[in-house]
This record gives structure tokens, sequence and C-alpha cells, in this order.
């Protein structure tokens, strides 16, 4: 395989996270989805030398998506700490059963 058929196999299982930060279930089970396919390309593939500025450019925008999926995730990482923060002190001021 080819540097750009790995680069253009990597970017196919890497699309851009979805928008929709609300829905952390979603946000997570596509996550696992791209960790998956990424990791089976990568599991059958040589390593291959970057040569040309095609390749360059590829990659410059799997590392992009990458750092979209990172940005997403700490996004959400974010909100459920706050989520869970809320409950807590939420839950100092209700009765107990």
């Amino acid at each position: 395989m080819t540097a750009r058929e790995l680069l253009q196999r990597l970017l196919d299982a890497t699309p851009i996270p979805p928008a929709d930060y609300e829905d952390l279930a979603a946000l997570l089970a596509a996550s696992a989805r791209v960790v998956t396919a990424r990791e089976q390309i990568l599991a059958s593939a040589e390593a291959t030398p970057i040569a040309t500025e095609e390749e360059r450019g590829m990659l410059r925008e799997l590392e992009g998506r990458q750092f979209a999926w990172q940005v997403s995730l700490a996004i959400a990482r974010e909100r459920v700490a706050s989520h869970r923060a809320n409950a807590k002190k939420l839950s100092a001021y209700a009765p107990a059963p």
C-alpha cells in the first residue's frame, strides 16, 4: 500500500466529528467507530514514507481531523464533569429519601 493509499483510507475512516455536542452517546459511538476503523487500517499497513506534497497535505488534513476529535471529546468530557458537579450540588439540597 502506498502512502497516498494509506492516508486516503485513514481520511475516509476519520470524518469530521459531529457538531452536536449535546448527544454525548452519539459522539462517543462515532469516536469508537473511528478508532476501530483506524486500528484495523494501521494493523495491516506497512511503514511507507510520505514523499509528495499531496501526501503531506493529506497528512495535515488527517492531523486536523484528529485535532477536531480531540477538541470534541474534551468539550464532551467538560460537559459531563459540569453535569456531575451540578448534580452533586443539587443532591446536597434534596431531601434524603
